[in-house]
């Protein structure tokens, strides 16, 4: 890629390399064939630095469309084949930024749930998450929300409502602090010793699952939590009859069961809005 910085005027000819690494690291079944597209983009402003970058795009599939124009002096409609912007299957930008570290990229890649198409994250572009205050306040915040929902309820025989409540306390802890530290964090959102140590084994787990290094220490991300802010929001549905949005104390929810076995929620509050 960085032939390509240094000398634009090699683009066609990097281009068949980099075609050439793509089908090599294609797997022989259950990846599809397309259309690969290289291009050179100019003047890019990124995180307030002007750059440039490299686009390289595969398109799985193209679509009829329709195109009206005149001809000798009639109006016709021809039916052409093309590549619609909004399905394009695989593609990434490739920003001349942060070479020691193998320059900076984002990606798409719509098929990334199927496991027959890794291929295009991990053995052609070989991407790996910036670790940054950014990349760092998103996983922990994924994280907090994964062990809330898949370790607490087993452990610790939590109901929705304690989940509720630890979420909030995570979202209070990312929007009024500055910095984070992993103790203080886990002391504060899950109050319990054993949660603490349970959590802090999960994160451990989590970390080695996405080869992301999670620091104890970082600067939060205004960007990062905004960006997560659905994470935050709990709901506790209750059959099909009532959701209710937990937004705060947890004190003033209480679950119980009646003489004939029916479940209930009593809520307290100050002023109906």
């Amino acid at each position: 890629m960085a032939n390509i910085f240094d000398d634009p005027r090699s683009l066609h000819e990097q281009s068949v390399h980099i075609g050439r690494q793509l089908y090599d690291k294609t797997p022989q079944e259950g990846a599809r064939p397309g259309y690969l597209m290289v291009s050179y983009l100019t003047n890019l402003l990124i995180d307030d630095e002007m750059c440039h970058a490299v686009s390289i795009i595969k398109v799985e599939s193209n679509d009829s469309f329709f195109q009206i124009g005149e001809e000798g002096g009639q109006r016709n409609i021809w039916q052409l084949q093309g590549i619609p912007a909004s399905k394009i299957d695989k593609g990434c930008l490739i920003f001349d930024l942060d070479r020691e570290e193998g320059f900076r990229i984002v990606n798409i890649d719509q098929s990334q749930k199927n496991k027959d198409s890794l291929y295009w994250r991990n053995d052609f572009l070989k991407l790996t998450p910036r670790h940054d205050e950014y990349h760092q306040t998103r996983h922990y915040i994924q994280a907090t929300k994964q062990f809330i929902q898949e370790r607490m309820p087993k452990e610790f025989e939590t109901d929705k409502a304690d989940e509720s409540a630890a979420m909030q306390r995570s979202y209070d802890y990312f929007s009024k602090n500055d910095q984070f530290q992993a103790q203080e964090y886990a002391v504060r959102v899950f109050e319990n010793d054993k949660v603490v140590d349970a959590f802090k084994e999960y994160t451990d787990e989590y970390s080695r699952g996405k080869s992301m290094p999670l620091d104890d220490v970082f600067d939060i991300s205004e960007s990062a939590v905004r960006k997560q802010s659905k994470v935050f929001k709990s709901i506790i549905k209750l059959d099909k009859n009532f959701h209710i949005y937990v937004h705060g104390d947890r004190n003033k929810i209480l679950k119980g069961t009646d003489e004939e076995g029916k479940k209930y929620y009593i809520l307290y509050y100050d002023t109906e809005m």
